[in-house]
C-alpha cells in the first residue's frame, strides 16, 4: 500500500520542498550546455559500459544509436572509426543540437541524425542494413519496449548485434528519476504515481499525470528479461549490474532488485533467421 490521496501528497509535497535549494529546482535545460563533454564521449566510458571488444566490433562497421540524445556518443564513434551512424531520437532539439555538434567535430559525412517518428521512411530505408546498435539510457524511458525490440530486429543484418545499457532499473532508490526534485530513496515504492505527479506539476506545471506521459516505463530488471525472452534475438550475455557497495543484498533474492544499478547485456541476431 502507498501513501495517496490528499495526505500522501501533501506530504510528499512538504519533503520535496524541504530538500531543495532555496525551495526551486535546477532543470538540466537551465544548465549551461557545451560541446566539450568529454566524459561522454571517450574510450573509457565505451569500454566501462559495453566492455573494452565494442570499440573493436564498431571499427568500419554501420552502426545505430537508438535513443541517441544530444548525439555525444554517437560523434565520438564517427571519431573512433565507425564506418558511419545514425543517431535516431524524438526530440528534435536534441537531433538540433547532435546535428550541431557533429559539424563542430568534422564528421557530418559520417552522422546522420532521424527523428524516429517523423522520418519514419527513412528509418525504414536502413532495415537489414545495419551491423551493431547501441542503446544507452534509453529502455527506462521507453514505454513501447517490446516494439522497440522488433524494430531493432529489423534494421538489423543477419549476425548484427545490439549492446544495451540503462538504469537506474524501477526499483533502485533513484528509480523514478526526477533527480532535480531531490526525492528520498524509493519515493516511488512509498507514495502513489498520483501524489509524485502532482508534486511534480507543482514544479514543472505542464499537467501531465501519469509515468507513462513523461516517458517513464517502469523498467525492472525483471520485467526486461521477459521482453527478451519473447523478442527472438539470442541473449549472448545478460548482466544486472549491484550499487556500489551493495552487491551482497543484490544477490539476496526478492529483494536484490531494490540494489541493482544498471542493466548491460548483449543480443544476437543469428544469421540463419531472416526477418521476413
Amino acid at each position: 500500500m502507498k501513501l495517496g490521496g490528499e495526505i500522501g501528497y501533501r506530504l510528499l509535497s512538504k519533503v520535496i520542498s524541504s530538500r531543495l535549494p532555496n525551495g526551486q529546482p535546477v532543470f538540466k535545460s537551465t544548465l549551461p550546455s557545451t560541446l566539450d563533454l568529454r566524459k561522454e564521449t571517450d574510450q573509457e566510458q565505451f569500454s566501462e559500459k559495453f566492455g573494452m571488444a565494442f570499440l573493436q566490433e564498431v571499427q568500419g562497421r554501420r552502426v545505430v544509436d537508438f535513443g541517441c540524445g544530444k548525439g555525444f556518443q554517437a560523434v565520438a564513434l564517427a571519431e573512433l572509426g565507425a564506418e558511419h551512424v545514425v543517431g535516431i531520437d524524438i526530440n528534435r532539439d536534441h537531433l538540433d543540437l547532435a546535428r550541431s555538434h557533429a559539424a563542430a567535430r568534422g564528421v557530418s559525412g559520417k552522422c546522420r541524425f532521424l527523428d524516429g517518428v517523423a522520418d519514419r521512411e527513412d528509418v525504414k530505408s536502413l532495415r537489414e542494413m545495419v551491423d551493431v546498435i547501441y542503446t544507452i539510457d534509453a529502455f527506462e524511458h521507453i514505454v513501447e519496449t517490446g516494439s522497440i525490440l522488433e524494430e531493432m530486429w529489423r534494421l538489423l543484418a543477419p549476425g548484427g548485434e545490439v549492446y544495451v545499457w540503462f538504469g537506474p532499473v524501477w526499483w533502485h532508490p533513484r528509480g523514478v528519476h526526477m533527480g532535480y526534485l531531490k526525492p528520498i530513496p524509493w519515493t516511488h515504492l512509498i507514495f502513489s504515481e498520483e501524489s509524485i505527479m502532482r508534486v511534480r506539476d507543482e514544479y514543472r506545471m505542464d499537467g501531465k499525470r501519469k509515468y507513462s506521459e513523461i516517458n517513464l516505463s517502469q523498467m525492472t530488471v525483471g520485467k526486461f528479461r521477459q521482453f527478451l525472452a519473447e523478442s527472438p534475438f539470442h541473449v549472448a550475455a545478460f548482466e544486472a549490474i549491484p550499487i556500489h557497495h551493495c552487491q551482497w543484498l543484490a544477490r539476496i533474492p526478492r529483494i536484490g532488485e531494490f540494489f541493482t544499478s544498471v542493466v548491460r547485456c548483449r543480443l544476437i541476431k543469428p544469421r540463419e533467421q531472416i526477418d521476413e
